[in-house]
């Protein structure tokens, strides 16, 4: 069964109101899948995309992964109950290869070796701990920026007026949806915050040192016997240890 050409326009387009897509049960053999494919080469609003119980063959799996090595957007992939064999499903794993994205892939009831399938399912593994890290890096450099400007006398910003006592607190009130979101609950995130509150000159003395030996900047985590140690890496050039036991019981590594 075609696809609505109306459809392919909006996916052409961007239409923003299209996040999701819902393709299952209709059909659709590797020449539908090739004309989606088209439309979806320069996507970027998709993030979810259904095609269970189709026709899908080799062609157009390998037709979907060239769509998927070079995609940033696509999220969640079905692609149960078709006629996808091995060379198919290696197209797919070769793509994802570049793809971080996609991090969650649905392929069951094709005929697909299990080898096959467990590398598929590392890869996509793979890609949910690469996110999750991505987001809780950014999470951190918000936390930084945020401790920095606090720490200038000249700064104007309503932010930087607060007592430096509230800020972790005020942080701690950020709500995530799930822990698995970015792989750390409140309580760590209090935790981490506090110790860059309470170590800025550190840190900026850390930064520097990060610009000048062009190595990445991280903060390092060290629990021994149910206690927490912290450091910025890379150590600026005099520094001493960080024992900041008090701050944290629990383990908690954050990396560039």
């Amino acid at each position: 069964m075609p696809i609505d050409a109306t459809l392919l326009e909006r996916l052409k387009d961007n239409d923003p109101t299209l996040k999701e897509l819902n393709l299952s049960w209709m059909d659709l053999n590797d020449f539908d899948v090739q004309q989606l494919v088209v439309a979806l080469t320069h996507n970027t609003t998709l993030t979810t995309l259904w095609l269970n119980y189709s026709r899908i063959r080799a062609t157009g799996a390998n037709a979907i992964a060239l769509a998927l090595k070079d995609n940033t957007t696509l999220i969640t992939l079905g692609l149960s109950d078709n006629k996808i064999e091995d060379a198919g499903a290696n197209s797919i794993a070769l793509a994802l290869t570049d793809n971080r994205t996609l991090t969650s892939l649905s392929l069951r009831g094709n005929p697909i070796r299990e080898e096959l399938t467990e590398t598929l399912e590392q890869i996509i593994e793979r890609n949910r701990e690469h996110q999750i890290i991505q987001r809780r890096d950014q999470l951190i450099q918000a936390v930084i920026t945020l401790a920095r400007d606090g720490n200038k006398k000249d700064s104007q910003s309503f932010w930087a007026k607060l007592p430096k006592e509230l800020m972790p607190l005020i942080l701690s009130f950020i709500s995530f949806h799930s822990t698995d979101s970015i792989g750390k609950n409140e309580k760590q995130i209090y935790q981490c915050s506090a110790f860059i509150f309470k170590n800025i000159s550190l840190l900026n003395e850390s930064l520097a040192e990060a610009v000048k030996t062009k190595q990445p900047f991280k903060i390092m985590e060290k629990t021994v016997n149910g206690h927490s140690s912290f450091r910025f890496f890379p150590s600026p050039s005099q520094a001493k240890p960080l024992d900041t036991t008090l701050l944290n019981e629990s383990k908690l590594i954050i990396r560039n």
